[in-house]
């Protein structure tokens, strides 16, 4: 951390320093970063948490599309108006490049949100890049991108269904992950559901389903999950590692004997 603080410009540590910990040649060829054991599994991390975002985005904008009652079918052709007539294949070929001459990973996810397309194009485009770079790392850093192999929703699962979809027009393949997610989340509740004491059932949602048909009780939030690195500054400043001043964090001179 203090090493990314002391050769980059850092305002703020959640934005600036997971831009340096997922995209570059820095953590591979610096000559601290390069020799510290978690710094590929936190390229791994800050990598996944992008395709984690997206899943976030996209679950929100769904429950937020859901007005008063309406059928997991309904709301599949809502996101699938958001996409273009295209198949897989087209969709796939379209995406932006995901990494460097040197393997060094691009920053096609900051690229895909900066764009100005609707948000479920734009999510859906993220979690494709992110099954893209399944194949292209490598080491201790793809170990901690895919985490738990194989799993719903992760990385690897996006490719298998991409993949085997490719000739399959894409928002076709968007209403099935549609009825994916609305399945997802029903079985997630009904796990974690709890018996009141007055023998009702309270489910931890905010999306039901009732007779076939869906209806929200709230919101979801759309922000990604933290990496905490605020909290993680925060500590360093305090034990004196690190000092702001004129809106820009920098390294003190105690900072820079650790990192020596």
């Amino acid at each position: 951390m203090a090493r990314v603080v002391s050769e980059h410009p850092i305002v703020r540590f959640t934005r600036d320093v997971s831009r340096v910990l997922a995209f570059g040649d820095f953590l591979a060829t610096d000559c601290v970063t390069r020799d510290i054991d978690a710094a590929p599994v936190w390229r791994g991390v800050a990598l996944r948490n992008y395709s984690v975002g997206a899943w976030r985005r996209l679950w929100s904008w769904l429950v937020e599309h859901v007005e008063g009652m309406i059928t997991t079918e309904e709301l599949a052709d809502r996101f699938a108006d958001q996409l273009p007539p295209q198949t897989v294949d087209e969709f796939l070929s379209s995406l932006p490049a995901t990494q460097s001459t040197t393997g060094a990973p691009l920053p096609a996810e900051l690229c895909l949100r900066g764009a100005d397309t609707p948000l479920p194009l734009n999510e859906l485009r993220v979690l494709a890049v992110g099954a893209r770079r399944v194949d292209e790392l490598s080491g201790r850093v793809r170990d901690a991108f895919l985490g738990q192999r194989g799993i719903e929703l992760g990385p690897e699962w996006v490719g298998w269904r991409l993949e085997e979809a490719r000739s399959v027009p894409l928002r076709d393949t968007a209403r099935r992950l549609v009825h994916d997610m609305v399945a997802r989340s029903q079985r997630i509740a009904l796990a974690k559901a709890r018996r009141r004491p007055d023998g009702s059932l309270w489910l931890p949602t905010r999306l039901h389903e009732r007779s076939g048909l869906l209806y929200r009780t709230s919101q979801e939030g759309r922000g990604d999950v933290g990496l905490r690195l605020d909290q993680l500054g925060t500590v360093l400043a305090t034990c004196g590692v690190l000092h702001r001043c004129k809106q820009r964090w920098s390294v003190t001179a105690k900072g820079e004997e650790l990192v020596a």
